[in-house]
């Protein structure tokens, strides 16, 4: 496989497998997490894509000094997880969370210290791609933690995804519930989609390569602007954002 090729499958394999249990991410070993007492320096952080998979935070804590992270599963009540209109610079449509009443999705929680959260702020591009906040009013139901009714989270900011009069998903994160506005899709499914609403005629492992080139992916977020929406009204605290802090 040509590297290339690594690139592609990195960007379509997203968000990446996760364990539906609770775990506990030490370097590059994963271990079940059977019983964990809640460490006070640590501070939860919501993941709703791919930092819940023990691939993508391997990545990158690679460098870090402090590679053990406590995962805990959940489960969150009127959120979804769904695309964010931009494209990551490893070529994947990423995750962002919207509000959506009748729906609730599987989740976990990064349990980080304050370097840690420093270091994934970076991974995050907080202030460009996401804005850093504190959800409130919320309902999670966390294993071993219980029920949370505030929790950190990366949010898009530049809305969400909306193609075709319907909000979209990620189907490789299991929900309870239905809505209309909502229609889910894997990583190729969306690639493709998008390449066929914003006139790009040609096949996704192409469209993922030409995005793997920063002039190109500006070219293809600035395209992607007609087909975000705005987040449905929900309460967010923001904590770190470029536009609050300019």
């Amino acid at each position: 496989m040509t590297d290339t090729d690594e690139h592609i499958k990195r960007a379509l394999d997203y968000p990446y497998e996760r364990p539906a249990h609770s775990y506990l991410l030490d370097g590059e070993h994963v271990s079940q997490l059977h019983a964990w007492e809640r460490e006070e320096n640590r501070i939860p952080v919501l993941a709703c894509g791919s930092n819940a998979a023990p691939e993508q935070l391997i990545r990158k804590f690679q460098n870090h000094q402090n590679r053990r992270i406590p995962v805990t599963a959940g489960k969150l009540k009127d959120f979804v997880s769904v695309y964010s209109p931009h494209v990551a610079g490893y070529g994947s449509i990423p995750a962002t969370i919207m509000p959506l009443p009748g729906v609730t999705t599987t989740c976990h929680v990064t349990w980080l210290t304050e370097d840690q959260l420093v270091h994934m702020h970076s991974t995050e591009a907080v202030g460009s791609a996401y804005r850093y906040s504190e959800l409130q009013d919320i309902h999670l139901i966390c294993d071993m933690t219980g029920t949370h009714s505030r929790i950190h989270a990366y949010v898009g900011r530049r809305g969400v995804l909306k193609l075709n009069g319907s909000y979209v998903g990620l189907a490789a994160i299991p929900i309870e519930g239905t809505h209309e506005q909502l229609t889910l899709m894997d990583q190729a499914a969306v690639q493709a989609a998008t390449t066929d609403a914003i006139n790009h005629y040609h096949d996704i492992n192409r469209f993922v390569k030409n995005n793997l080139e920063l002039s190109s992916r500006q070219k293809t977020i600035e395209a992607m602007k007609p087909h975000a929406a705005p987040y449905p009204p929900f309460s967010e605290n923001i904590i770190h954002d470029k536009k609050k802090h300019d």
